[in-house]
């Protein structure tokens, strides 16, 4: 359709904030594919990531403390994003690792968190091969079992909630986090339809479009 309408300038932005070949690149070929069967664009855009994005940073930043105003700080605030195996890091060079890393670094310092206030971890591993580390379910028991201290848990990587983060995180990880000896689970939802992650996309894909 906007090729028939006769746009010069495609810009597509993939709803993942942290370029992996799994996520970003497989919605990159997808568009490449798609644009085969059609009249050549005068340019194409496609953001790689976004990861240390002010306006996303602002986003999550905001969802973060909205749901400290209603269930209080807690002693402990754990991002969690989706895992890769390890070989996409150290074979591949992806800067998957560190663009993870640096989210939660900048959100934190948003919010004015102590280093020892955050911790990163990964989830949803599968398969006999080493995924990145700490993982996420691991890492629940371990702040369980340091006691009954209060946790939030947020999912950056992720646009919007799913199956991944409401259930896996939200139910089973505070399953984990509980039969350890923690309380005060908080899942802090995905950015969603927040009114602030729309406008943060928009300010990305401005940004893009030049």
């Amino acid at each position: 359709a906007l090729s028939a309408g006769g746009a010069a300038h495609l810009v597509v932005l993939p709803l993942f904030p942290q370029y992996s070949t799994s996520t970003t690149e497989t919605a990159k070929m997808a568009v490449y594919d798609a644009l085969e069967s059609l009249p050549p664009f005068e340019q194409v855009t496609i953001v790689e990531d976004y990861h240390q994005h002010p306006a996303y940073i602002e986003a999550l930043a905001e969802s973060i403390s909205g749901t400290w105003a209603q269930t209080g700080q807690p002693e402990k605030q754990l991002f969690s994003f989706h895992g890769v195996p390890e070989r996409y890091i150290t074979r591949k060079g992806e800067p998957y690792h560190a663009q993870c890393l640096k989210t939660a670094e900048l959100t934190a310092g948003r919010l004015g968190l102590a280093p020892d206030g955050f911790a990163v971890s990964f989830q949803s591993r599968f398969g006999p091969e080493k995924w990145l580390t700490p993982y996420t379910d691991e890492v629940l028991a371990d702040l369980g079992a340091q006691g009954p201290g209060s946790l939030g848990v947020v999912c950056p990587g992720f646009a919007a909630d799913c199956l991944e983060t409401l259930e896996e995180i939200n139910i089973r990880g505070s399953e984990v986090y509980e039969a350890a000896g923690g309380k005060g689970f908080h899942y802090i939802p995905a950015l969603n339809d927040r009114v602030s992650h729309v406008e943060a996309l928009v300010e990305i894909l401005k940004d893009a479009m030049g």
